[in-house]
């Protein structure tokens, strides 16, 4: 067997590059029919009433270019083969197989559709059109029949053999089909783009301008690259051609910017230049760069590379839009698969379903009940939030006008009373209508009491104030979303409100609140729904001593001495019996992880464990009818656990008090 030499692969890679020119040949010739024909035509019917012809050859166009791109990018895969003698014509039909008989099927189909409207001033051209896509269609088909049987592709040799032949671009003459015995023209037309000449040239960048326009484009300069990313970040472009040599900002820096901005960085970026050495070309296609045109420019040249910069940006768009649609059609099916999963699930589960249904009808009813009593019992707290912060806002005003001119009254005053002692001691002897009068009013007693009279007046107003003030940060609106508070804040406003039943009356005694407050950080919460929370436990916990109350009149009297004793939690292990007095005890720590305690726990009765379990049950009370509703603590549980994602417990048993503990987390 005889050694193949390195000469032997050379005349190989030779005869398949060949081989491979002669294919382009014959291809490319019948797609300049498909595209030259299909553009006059539109041209020639731009004008026309009929839409139907206009659009039906536009489809046409739009198919010839993809069929044009297709065929390049195999012949430019193939091309790489050949060059290492690895060419394999079957393979390359097969390539062209796959990636043009359905665009070549709908230029057919779309000439006949144009051939059925009987447009007479079409039917020579589109059949010129429909004659080459026929045609490349069966040379594909040759193509692979050849390779099977070993045989050189037929429609090779045919068109070496047509009797006129091709004329080289460089020529800039036109380049000849023989379909129908006619010439074709070879010119294509890419659908104009939005581009942006970046050059600091004013030659360059209107001559480029001009050529670019007169293709249709529609065409934006600018002078330098600052310019340029400025407009890019307003305008959106298909195209940028970009000068490399310009001052203060270079192309290779517009080019990285542009590359690493991701609103912009698919703009395709065809650079122009003068620098037209390789390095350059390699640094700009690193760089990110679509193509790379060196100066002076061929016309013929920048038009192709302007179209198959465009084409590409197309494409990657309808890719795109293909992912997409693809990702949207997978989960339109996920969801359809999970709806007949549920549906199966549903149907095995009916008999059980049906054993529930009355459970959950009583369930519903219940749901039904409470959520009515939760409206109600918002929309009250609402109302009563609204006159209250109305009535607060009322009395502020005249109330901060009495304290704000309470220190000019008392300046004044006291200005009058210096000038009366001024008065007297330069006249001491003063007539007697005057003297009258001073005795009448008493003015050594007015000038003593009238300093305490303000005093009290100033007092007063700041109390006011205060109590304004609690009823206003009690009121507030969560206005839908959640605020950062003080809580120690709504405790005491709280407390405020509720100050005349902590006192003491004929029925009971008055309660001792003893405030243990932690280092609390400002918590994110519903601070209106909190303050309702708050409101509920106190109001419990005075009911529970108020009710208490009379039963522990006598052992208070007896055991007097022993009130200023230190309150005991009954939660802890070691705790001494309940003190007399009534007590409320406030205790705040900040947790670990974030989170935040408030335990309010009273000395009152206590509850046995079976109340216990249904305190936060919807509709369940111990008061007398009419005294409540049983649902202030059920709202109460639902806002700290459901709204704010916390707990709400409580500890208790008969004999020793009551305590509720609150935790919600910071956040």
């Amino acid at each position: 067997m005889r050694q193949i030499t390195h000469e032997d692969r050379t005349e190989d890679a030779d005869t398949q590059q060949a081989v491979l020119a002669n294919l382009r040949h014959n291809l490319r010739t019948p797609m300049n029919a498909i595209l030259g024909y299909s553009e006059m035509l539109l041209e020639e019917q731009e004008h026309q009433d009929n839409r139907t012809v206009l659009a039906t050859l536009q489809k046409i166009h739009l198919f010839g270019k993809q069929i044009l791109a297709a065929i390049e990018t195999v012949l430019n895969m193939a091309h790489l083969e050949a060059s290492q003698s690895r060419l394999n014509v079957g393979d390359v039909g097969e390539s062209f197989r796959v990636s043009l008989r359905s665009p070549l099927n709908a230029v057919i189909g779309n000439c006949e559709l144009l051939l059925e409207m009987v447009v007479e001033d079409c039917i020579p051209d589109v059949e010129k059109i429909r004659t080459a896509a026929q045609y490349l269609l069966t040379t594909i088909d040759d193509i692979i029949e050849a390779h099977k049987s070993h045989t050189d592709p037929p429609g090779i040799m045919a068109f070496d053999s047509e009797p006129e032949t091709l004329v080289d671009a460089s020529q800039d003459a036109a380049i000849a089909l023989r379909v129908s015995k006619k010439e074709m023209p070879r010119d294509r037309i890419t659908p104009p783009g939005t581009i942006l000449v970046v050059d600091d040239n004013d030659v360059n960048r209107d001559l480029l301008a001009r050529k670019l326009e007169k293709q249709g484009h529609q065409v934006s300069t600018a002078a330098n690259g600052q310019q340029a990313l400025q407009q890019v970040a307003v305008e959106l472009y298909d195209l940028i051609l970009l000068d490399i040599i310009m001052p203060e900002m270079n192309g290779y820096e517009v080019l990285e910017q542009l590359k690493a901005d991701e609103a912009n960085c698919h703009i395709p970026v065809l650079v122009i230049s003068a620098l037209d050495e390789i390095d350059s070309a390699v640094s700009c296609l690193e760089r990110g760069a679509e193509d790379y045109l060196p100066k002076p420019f061929n016309s013929v040249l920048l038009k192709a590379r302007v179209d198959a910069c465009l084409e590409k940006k197309r494409l990657r768009d309808l890719e795109i839009a293909l992912n997409q649609r693809l990702q949207t059609e997978n989960a339109r099916l996920n969801h359809l698969n999970e709806q007949l999963q549920i549906q199966i699930a549903e149907r095995q589960q009916s008999e059980a379903k049906e054993r529930e249904k009355s459970q959950q009808l009583a369930k519903a009813l219940q749901q039904l009940q409470q959520t009515q009593m939760q409206l109600v019992q918002s929309e009250k707290m609402s109302s009563l939030g609204q006159l209250v912060a109305g009535v607060a806002h009322e009395i502020n005003n005249p109330v901060s006008c009495i304290h704000g001119n309470l220190p000019y009254a008392s300046l004044y005053i006291q200005n009058l009373l210096q000038i009366v002692d001024l008065y007297q001691r330069k006249f001491p002897q003063a007539d007697g209508e005057i003297r009258e009068l001073i005795e009448d009013v008493d003015l050594d007693f007015l000038k003593r009491d009238l300093p305490k009279l303000l005093f009290a007046m100033d007092t007063g107003a700041e109390r006011i104030r205060e109590i304004v003030r609690s009823l206003r940060l009690f009121s507030r609106s969560d206005r839908g979303q959640k605020q950062t508070a003080d809580l120690h804040e709504s405790l005491d406003s709280t407390l405020m409100i509720l100050g005349n039943r902590l006192k003491a009356s004929p029925e009971s005694p008055a309660i001792q609140v003893i405030k243990q407050y932690g280092d609390l950080p400002r918590v994110k919460c519903y601070v209106g729904q909190i303050n309702q929370v708050f409101m509920n436990i106190f109001a419990n916990a005075i009911d529970a001593l108020e009710d208490n109350g009379n039963k522990k009149e006598q052992r208070i009297e007896n055991n007097e001495q022993k009130t200023d004793k230190s309150f005991v939690p009954s939660s802890l292990p070691d705790a001494h019996p309940p003190i007399v007095k009534p007590q409320i005890r406030i205790c705040t720590e900040a947790l670990d992880n974030n989170w935040i305690s408030i335990c309010i726990e009273d000395n009152g009765p206590g509850m046995t464990e079976t109340v216990k379990q249904q305190l936060f049950n919807p509709f369940f009370t111990t008061k007398p009818v009419g005294k409540g509703t049983g649902m202030g603590l059920s709202i109460s549980y639902q806002i700290v656990t459901e709204k704010h994602g916390g707990k709400l417990s409580c500890t208790s048993a008969p004999g020793q008090g009551t305590a509720f503990t609150i935790e919600i987390p910071i956040r």
